[in-house]
């Protein structure tokens, strides 16, 4: 049994440059706005007078060439990427999908954790194929989602020697309430939707409780909290 910890999901780069480069292009809030408490002049030389309201597209942004360079229609997690194989980090008034400033999203880190685990659970799991002549286009409202959905086809991953890969069973492991979550929270929050075919559970360690994502075996004998999709 292998346990991925918050070290661990740090070193999926190529992952983490994925959900950047789709952030970038796809915002989950495609625009948002400010007011300003007094007059002012914004940086671009134009005159904002006290208490007006001044919006921002973040989707916009995202596909500027003048702040992403001539590529910037491409989806490229490869610019999130150093030549060294390191996590880029862009500067938060230029990718502001969540924002920036003091009013920046404070949940940032477990969102991207949570994607993290999501992707990889998908990835493990099975082979996902665009249907082919599907039409991806984003709607654009408060949040933004596909005007089409999107169709995709998946088959699960076949592995030859089985009994490997039951051997090698991949957990990720975060030691929750050292975060400051609320165990029970999370738990309810994978109950609901009942999406993933993950297997989940809820035990003590010495250091505090743990939830254990099995991305291996659908079900194993010691699982204490379930969630089957």
């Amino acid at each position: 049994m292998e346990f991925y910890n918050l070290q661990e999901l740090s070193k999926l780069v190529y992952i983490h440059g994925a959900i950047c480069e789709t952030l970038r292009l796809y915002p989950a809030v495609p625009f948002n706005h400010r007011v300003s408490v007094q007059e002012d002049t914004l940086p671009s030389g134009h005159h904002v007078k006290a208490n007006a309201r001044v919006m921002f597209s973040l989707y916009s942004m995202g596909t500027m060439e003048e702040i992403w360079g001539d590529d910037c229609l491409e989806f490229k997690p490869e610019r999130w990427i150093s030549e060294r194989g390191s996590i880029i980090h862009v500067p938060s008034y230029k990718f502001i999908a969540f924002n920036t400033g003091p009013r920046s999203c404070l949940g940032k880190d477990i969102t991207f954790i949570q994607m993290k685990i999501i992707a990889t659970s998908i990835l493990w799991n099975y082979h996902v194929k665009l249907v082919e002549d599907h039409p991806v286009a984003p709607c654009l409202s408060v949040m933004m989602h596909m005007k089409h959905g999107l169709k995709v086809r998946i088959s699960k991953r076949v592995t030859a020697n089985r009994k490997r890969r039951q051997r090698g069973r991949r957990f990720f492991d975060f030691p929750f309430l050292e975060m400051g979550l609320d165990l029970k929270g999370v738990l309810d929050a994978w109950e609901a939707p009942k999406m993933m075919q993950t297997t989940c559970r809820a035990s003590m360690a010495p250091h505090g409780s743990r939830l254990l994502f099995d991305l291996g075996r659908r079900r194993v004998s010691n699982v204490s909290y379930g969630c089957d999709g």
